[in-house]
């Protein structure tokens, strides 16, 4: 039996290559001249998954695993 990977949460359509795709999205905002031009149609349509925060020009880090304390010494 073939099984498929499932699919993370954290996974977005553009797996691990999002981040290239945000940054290339943000410079097209700021400056369309400095992406490729045949980028351009599919960035004037595109809109980040995860972009609740329209003024924001970087997408918001992960929240970070807070460390458990180190224990006191005795």
């Amino acid at each position: 039996m073939r099984r498929t990977p499932a699919v993370s949460s954290s996974t977005s359509q553009f797996g691990q290559n999002q981040w290239l795709v945000d940054e290339m999205y943000q410079k097209f905002k700021q400056d369309p001249s400095s992406v490729d031009e045949s980028w351009h149609e599919f960035l004037a349509d595109y809109t980040p998954e995860a972009s609740g925060d329209s003024g924001n020009s970087q997408a918001a880090p992960a929240p970070a695993q807070a460390a458990a304390p180190a224990p006191a010494p005795v």
